[in-house]
């Protein structure tokens, strides 16, 4: 084994195996399986699941250059070949392939039947959760008990932040509740609302169970992972409304996403009709009579 590795001394000491190097230690890089006796590995990436030796990996970096990537230098590392420090392991940081199209189309398909089974209430939250984790935002949720379905088909799961959820609230609202619990605040602290709100702040994790024990944070999830692209697209479409201008000047709401056409019928009389995109999309409000281009009237 030892002899197999020799044959990529002289690359080592270059900047971009130093930067493999580098990476071939974090915990993403952790392998699936490893036989060290064989000097054989396998690791899950982005693109695939790619069977690595010493000497050659099938990942699209080592193809490319025929060099060794991270996943042979991990395998090394994993040998003692070579000592680079610490190494990280968690099997929980090891990226899955992305997902064909095939199982995003199935994953939408599912997502969407799942969701048609959830009341307009539910399905408009999730929507907005979307948007709000798609910019980088948290979405509160007051109550969880209405999302517990989604929770157990595995769209949607709860998160707490204590802190932020006191936040989401006035502060007249969580005194008020504390005191209709009857809650001691410290018999040293100022009386003042101020006072005993940031020293709400400071116990969050006491003090936001108490008051708002049904109130969490929601992400997506599962399907809406695999597919979150469209299915927000589905949500959109069904939900939100877009304000445009009209012939005269004025402005009407439409559908989001939706398009004007114009047909004109067998006796020559032109008429204006509004249409989704010609997509899987539109065929999955179609299928659930959700298409509200087809009730449409100008």
């Amino acid at each position: 084994m030892l002899e197999v590795w020799k044959k990529w001394d002289e690359v080592h000491s270059e900047l971009d195996q130093k930067k493999r190097i580098v990476s071939a230690k974090k915990s993403e890089n952790t392998p699936l399986s490893i036989d060290k006796a064989a000097g054989t590995a396998t690791f899950s990436g982005s693109h695939g699941i790619y069977s690595t030796t010493l000497e050659m990996c099938k990942c699209g970096d080592f193809i490319r250059r025929n060099k060794p990537c991270k996943h042979i230098y991990r395998l090394a590392i994993e040998c003692g070949l070579i000592n680079v420090g610490t190494v990280s392991s968690d099997v929980k940081a090891i990226k899955a392939p992305a997902p064909t199209p095939s199982e995003r189309k199935k994953a939408l398909d599912r997502a969407v039947d799942l969701l048609e089974s959830y009341t307009d209430e539910v399905q408009s939250k999730i929507c907005e959760m979307m948007y709000l984790t798609n910019t980088g935002k948290m979405c509160p949720c007051e109550n969880v008990e209405k999302f517990q379905k989604a929770i157990a088909d595995g769209l949607v799961e709860t998160y707490q932040n204590d802190e932020q959820a006191l936040h989401e609230h006035t502060q007249k609202l969580t005194l008020e509740k504390l005191a209709a619990l009857a809650f001691s605040f410290p018999a040293d602290l100022k009386t003042t609302k101020k006072a005993r709100f940031e020293w709400c702040l400071t116990h969050a994790s006491e003090v936001a169970p108490l008051a708002y024990p049904d109130f969490a944070f929601i992400r997506p999830t599962g399907l809406l992972e695999v597919a979150k692209k469209k299915v927000y697209t589905y949500l959109l479409r069904k939900y939100r409304d877009s304000t445009v201008m009209n012939g005269d000047g004025g402005f009407i709401t439409i559908p989001h996403g939706a398009e004007f056409s114009t047909s004109v019928s067998v006796s020559g009389v032109s008429e204006l009709r509004l249409q989704f995109p010609d997509d899987d999309v539109t065929d999955l409000l179609n299928k659930h009579g959700s298409n509200r281009c087809a009730d449409w009237k100008p």
